[in-house]
């Protein structure tokens, strides 16, 4: 709830964190600066205290022993504490595997997902790419700047979109995201209608079997902090925060 009693009021839920996948703890993180912002709470002190009520095992462990002996608690040694409990949550270098997944053609979109839906979900995808660790000491973690952004859509939409964009002179990185998003959205309304006037019905992504398991891949929880560091670093196999897995593209 906000401290002043006379303001608005709010309340906003904070699951406590121990372990889990990378974008659990992105969601604890800015859950948590939520609550520091509707409490006024601009202290490092005060900052310290309410993440230790929120913090549970390893990650509370993590978080404690990243303040060296004798350190203030600062609002610049928060930072620093939480920095540590990202980098043992993430796996090595899990910005650069990310921007791998996204922009290689490893992603597909679902069947029954809306290519609105879809570029919602790539987008905040995107958003969380400059709070993964940083990649070196001196390379901040990037997101895909816009033309990469688009490509990484075109690549993930399905073959027979493609080529009907081919077809009509439609270039996706000469033109904007807008444009793109609408040219989707009229294929997919040209699709729609064929099913209901008696289509085949048949998804130009694959069968409806085969959909089903990559909607879920999208929304399960994929990588957690004792995730194989090796494993984790190879791009067709693993990605650090959800997307959809990979398929073959039936026209």
């Amino acid at each position: 709830m906000k401290k002043d009693k006379d303001s608005p009021g709010y309340k906003v839920s904070v699951r406590y964190f121990s372990s889990g996948s990378c974008e659990e703890f992105l969601t604890f993180e800015t859950d948590l600066k939520r609550v520091f912002k509707g409490q006024d709470i601009t202290s490092g002190a005060a900052q310290f205290e309410v993440t230790r009520r929120l913090l549970t095992g390893g990650a509370l462990t993590t978080f404690n022993q990243a303040l060296a002996a004798g350190e203030a608690e600062s609002t610049a040694n928060w930072k620093v504490c939480m920095d540590a409990v990202r980098e043992s949550v993430f796996p090595k270098h899990a910005n650069v595997l990310q921007r791998r997944l996204m922009r290689h053609g490893n992603l597909r979109k679902p069947m029954d997902m809306s290519i609105r839906q879809f570029v919602d979900r790539m987008r905040e995808l995107n958003s969380y790419l400059t709070r993964f660790p940083p990649v070196s000491s001196t390379a901040p973690a990037k997101e895909l700047d816009a033309e990469e952004f688009i490509d990484a859509l075109q690549q993930s939409i399905p073959n027979s979109w493609n080529a009907q964009m081919s077809y009509l002179g439609f270039s996706p990185l000469e033109n904007s995201m807008e444009l793109f998003v609408k040219k989707c959205q009229d294929i997919e309304e040209m699709e729609r209608s064929k099913r209901k006037n008696g289509g085949t019905g048949k998804s130009a992504n694959g069968n409806a079997k085969k959909q089903k398991k990559e909607l879920n891949a999208f929304h399960q929880l994929n990588l957690s902090s004792d995730s194989d560091s090796d494993d984790s670093s190879v791009a067709s196999e693993r990605s650090p925060i959800d997307t959809p897995s990979s398929s073959s593209d039936e026209e």
